[in-house]
């Protein structure tokens, strides 16, 4: 095991923070009512005593108790809520710098290594999903080096507890911790088969804080088994990648670039290093392990909604590994060597800067300055796009004519409920896709049963539909029982009903 060195928490701390400063001269840039509405609405109702999964449709527990307890400590806010994903990147990151710390000497490399990490941690809302790989491939290293009982069981650990942040990640780590356990393991006999098992206990004592909610909570794992599902079932894998041959813009291209790089190296490095499975070269073979075969399972994320989005969310060890293989040509110190190692390292960072720069708020911002404007919300002064504007207002004039009354907003603004500070009527308070006549059916039977006076409807397309035709049945019951009215300035595509008293 290599000493511990601050220079990884400094860095860090540093970087994440003067970019969170920059996020804040800027004006906290944007709102997104929908996935970043689903994580705030998820934390609000953690504050308000429910749990996550059993009680509303949301995440898994361990991001929305993660932002609930800085907003507790910090005040209940949208601000509050991304400084929190911020410390969480924070955390990460001094992670992936640990790794990069044992190919990559010299302060300026790792802080290099740190800025091209946080360009990639985009969107906002989902940063914690981005640097989760990174704490698995610390724990992949650490077990490589250490390659006994305990460093297996603490691999685990750490699998477990990424669980309970995705179940998505908690598979993809424990596929890729296995591939390296069986990769390390002595040729003796059952050498793999015990330390599989410790590596599996491991993650069971990781994963204990979703193993007690489901003991002490009998509804809370069929609900897990129903949404775990239903993702299968509303999803498939490469439907869609934006191959380079196909696209239409520069930037497309190099999205484009990035879907078949990212195997590719994938695969490349694997092959290389089955060939001399038994004689890994430290610690330049170990990060390159550790990151192939954490790597490889998180490509279903990235392939499963092909978008420069999922890339990022599973791009972080392909970087490490990028970074690894610069670092370790570099010292070759052959010229010839050196000016293709350099032009890697530009063609990754150009890569880079047109792939995701574009997703960065605060980069939107100061690129069209005039498009935004500042606007209230929920207590704090953002941002916001100038076509957010209008249905700010409406939310005002929403929120002054409902009162105490309960609503339905359907069927992906969940954002509104939490800055109405509201409880959605219905367990899918995101309503992504269709449930079936079932769902249909229970939707309706929520909407009496909550007594909903008032619906507000974003009649834009979900995916290729719209919500009547994810829930027929629930909206011709809200046209029969409601009568549709309309607010001054009201934005097109978006319909308000309140129920007929008759």
């Amino acid at each position: 095991m290599r000493a511990w060195t601050p220079r990884p928490v400094i860095i860090s701390m540093v970087l994440c923070g003067l970019v969170a400063a920059i996020d804040i001269w800027i004006g906290w840039s944007d709102l997104a009512l929908t996935d970043e509405g689903y994580l705030w609405y998820g934390t609000q109702r953690v504050l308000h005593g429910e749990w996550p999964v059993k009680d509303f449709y949301s995440y898994d527990p361990a991001r929305h108790l993660w932002s609930a307890a800085w907003q507790f400590l910090l005040g209940e806010s949208i601000l509050t809520l991304r400084i929190a994903l911020w410390v969480f990147a924070a955390v990460g990151l001094t992670c992936g710098l640990l790794v990069a710390e044992r190919v990559i000497r010299s302060t300026t490399g790792l802080v290099a290594a740190a800025a091209l990490f946080i360009a990639w941690m985009v969107p906002r809302h989902k940063r914690i999903d981005c640097v989760l790989p990174l704490l698995a491939v610390l724990a992949a290293v650490s077990l490589i080096e250490g390659r006994d009982l305990r460093s297996h069981v603490r691999a685990g650990i750490v699998a477990g507890v990424i669980a309970f942040f995705g179940r998505n990640h908690g598979v993809y780590v424990i596929v890729g911790l296995t591939a390296v356990t069986w990769f390390v393991a002595p040729p003796q006999r059952w050498a793999f088969v015990r330390r599989l098992g410790g590596l599996l206990a491991g993650a069971v004592i990781g994963y204990l804080p979703m193993l007690l909610l489901w003991a002490v909570y009998p509804s809370f794992l069929p609900m897990v088994l129903r949404l775990s599902s239903q993702i299968a079932g509303n999803r498939g894998v490469l439907g869609g990648v934006p191959w380079p041959w196909s696209a239409a813009t520069p930037r497309g291209f190099v999205i484009g670039m990035f879907f078949v790089a990212v195997p590719v190296l994938y695969l490349v490095v694997a092959a290389r290093l089955l060939r001399r499975r038994r004689s890994l070269r430290m610690p330049y073979d170990s990060v390159c392990l550790a990151t192939t075969a954490i790597g490889i399972p998180y490509l279903h994320h990235a392939f499963i909604q092909p978008g420069p989005l999922h890339l990022a969310q599973a791009a972080a060890p392909f970087l490490l590994l990028a970074m690894t293989l610069v670092a370790e040509s570099w010292r070759r110190r052959s010229a010839q060597r050196r000016v293709w190692t350099v032009a890697g390292a530009v063609l990754l960072i150009i890569g880079s800067a047109c792939a995701v720069l574009p997703i960065w708020e605060p980069y939107r911002v100061l690129r069209n300055p005039q498009s935004f404007s500042r606007m209230e919300v929920d207590g704090v002064t953002l941002v916001v796009k100038d076509s957010m504007r209008p249905r700010l207002r409406l939310f005002r004039q929403f929120e002054a004519a409902v009162g105490e009354d309960q609503v339905l907003i359907a069927p992906r603004w969940p954002g509104v409920y939490a800055m109405l500070d509201k409880r959605a009527p219905t367990y899918h308070d995101y309503m992504m896709w269709s449930t079936g006549p079932d769902g249909d059916r229970e939707l309706i039977n929520d909407l009496d049963a909550a007594d909903v006076r008032w619906v507000m409807i974003n009649n834009r397309r979900t995916g290729d539909r719209t919500f009547g035709a994810l829930y027929p049945q629930t909206m011709d019951h809200i046209r029969e029982t409601f009568e549709e009215i309309e607010f001054e300035g009201q934005p097109s595509g978006v319909h308000i009903f309140r129920r007929d008293p008759s």
